[in-house]
């Protein structure tokens, strides 16, 4: 990302941080969280200061929600490929055929 001005508006507010372990469980050294208020904190401080056992359940809930990357730039741009992405699935090409009604 060459600046905030690149990041969509929706995303925020943001968390970007390193991971736990130098990245093990989350395949790079950082983690980026878009609209981090839906996090439940509980959940997310299991992630932090919690065991093995709490980091990988975190993990294997949301990690396809997280972008991950070895800088920080990296995990925020997977973030907002992942988004796309998604984004691109969930919205069905429209046709071009009229409807006959």
């Amino acid at each position: 990302m060459s600046n905030a001005s690149e990041i969509p508006l929706s995303l925020y507010p943001i968390i970007v941080r390193q991971a736990r372990y130098s990245g093990i469980y989350e395949g790079g050294l950082w983690l980026a969280s878009s609209n981090c208020d839906a996090i439940p904190s509980e959940e997310l401080m299991g992630y932090l200061e919690g065991d093995d056992c709490d980091a990988w359940a975190f993990l294997d809930d949301k990690l396809t929600a997280l972008g991950v990357g070895n800088t920080p730039d990296t995990a925020l741009a997977d973030l907002i490929h992942k988004i796309n992405n998604a984004s691109a699935v969930e919205t069905p090409p429209q046709s071009n055929q009229s409807s006959l009604e």
